[in-house]
């Protein structure tokens, strides 16, 4: 799944970087996986459909976002950690959840851009 995720992303969003994609798709997964097939936290308000429209929300959103930079921000890197809030956080009901999410994607994006993940899979 998150490897045709990845496909499918990276396929609709050539310009983000595959590290980004990979973060991304990892972190979306891990969402799914903590909250909705082990049901570890993120109940109050479940089930949460977390999926590709998520994921392709997210890229259009960063897309659009450096599209407003000017030509010498252009070589601003990509953060995997913004508009989180907007696509993911702001869903959840209770504190402890949206802290719980802030703390996925941190732990995602250490993972992925410290090089101990290559891709997702």
């Amino acid at each position: 799944m998150e490897a045709d995720l990845e496909f499918i992303t990276t396929s609709l969003f050539p310009a983000l970087p595959h590290n980004l994609i990979c973060c991304m798709v990892k972190f979306n997964s891990r969402l799914v996986r903590e909250t909705g097939e082990l049901r570890l936290w993120g109940q109050r308000g479940a089930p949460w459909e977390l999926n590709l429209r998520d994921l392709c929300r997210w890229c259009e959103t960063i897309m659009a976002d450096r599209s407003k930079c000017t030509a010498s921000d252009k070589n601003v890197t990509f953060h995997p950690g913004k508009f989180v809030d907007l696509i993911y956080v702001d869903r959840m009901r209770t504190k402890e959840d949206k802290e719980k999410v802030n703390i996925v994607i941190r732990s995602v994006v250490f993972l992925v851009f410290c090089g101990m993940v290559s891709s997702v899979g």
